[in-house]
C-alpha cells in the first residue's frame, strides 16, 4: 500500500466534499444560541453517519437513490423555518422566553447539527462510496483515519473563524438573521439537485 498517495487522495475528497458544508458550519459556531461542545457533537455525528452510508453502500456497491439523499432536504428546511418561527415568537413576547432543560436543548442542537450536515451529504456519499469500493480493508481504514483526523481540523477551524478571529464579531450578529434563510436554500437546492418529482 502506498499510503502517502492515498492519504493525500483522502485530503483532498474530505475538503472538496465538505466545503459547502462550512459555510454552515460557521453559522452554526457564530450563533450563540448553539454551544460550541453541542455543534463539534453534532458535526461528528453527521459526518460519521455519512461515513457508514458510504461504507454500507461500498459493500453493497449501490449507492442511496438520488430522491432518498433528495427527500433529505426537507430537514434543513424544517430546522430553518421552526429558527425563523421561534424568532417571531420571542420578539413578540419580549425577552421572555421558556427555557428548555439543559439535555433537551443539548440533544437538539447536536441532532440539528447532525441532521443538516447528513442532508447536504449527497455529494460525500457519491465520492465515497466508489472511494472505498476500490480499496482495500487497510486503505479504507486508512482512508476513514484521514477522514476522522479532518473532521477534527475542519471542526476547529471552523470554530476558529467563527468566535476567535477578526470576522467572529459580525458573524456572530449575522447569524441569527441568515442562519435560516440559508437553511431553508440548502434545502431546497438538495432536493432540486436530487431531482425530485
Amino acid at each position: 500500500m502506498d499510503w502517502l498517495p492515498l492519504t493525500i487522495l483522502s485530503v483532498a475528497a474530505f475538503a472538496t466534499t465538505n466545503l459547502d458544508d462550512a459555510f454552515v458550519l460557521l453559522l452554526f459556531f457564530g450563533d450563540r444560541r448553539y454551544r460550541a461542545r453541542h455543534v463539534f457533537i453534532g458535526q461528528a455525528l453527521g459526518v460519521g453517519l455519512l461515513v457508514l452510508l458510504s461504507l454500507i453502500g461500498a459493500l453493497a456497491a449501490l449507492a442511496l437513490p438520488a430522491r432518498a439523499v433528495g427527500l433529505l432536504g426537507l430537514l434543513p428546511i424544517a430546522i430553518g423555518v421552526k429558527q425563523l418561527l421561534e424568532r417571531r415568537r420571542g420578539r413578540q413576547a419580549g425577552t421572555e422566553a421558556v427555557v428548555a432543560p439543559p439535555r433537551a436543548v443539548a440533544r437538539r442542537q447536536a441532532a440539528a447539527v447532525a441532521g443538516v450536515t447528513l442532508a447536504n451529504g449527497g455529494d460525500n456519499i457519491g465520492v465515497y462510496v466508489p472511494l472505498f469500493a476500490t480499496r482495500s480493508l487497510l486503505e479504507t481504514a486508512l482512508i476513514v483515519g484521514v477522514f476522522a483526523v479532518m473532521l477534527v481540523l475542519w471542526t476547529f477551524a471552523g470554530y476558529y473563524l467563527a468566535r476567535h478571529s477578526a470576522v467572529a464579531a459580525r458573524l456572530q450578529r449575522l447569524s441569527g438573521v441568515v442562519m435560516p434563510w440559508v437553511l431553508i436554500a440548502l434545502g431546497v437546492v438538495i432536493i432540486v439537485e436530487s431531482n425530485l418529482p
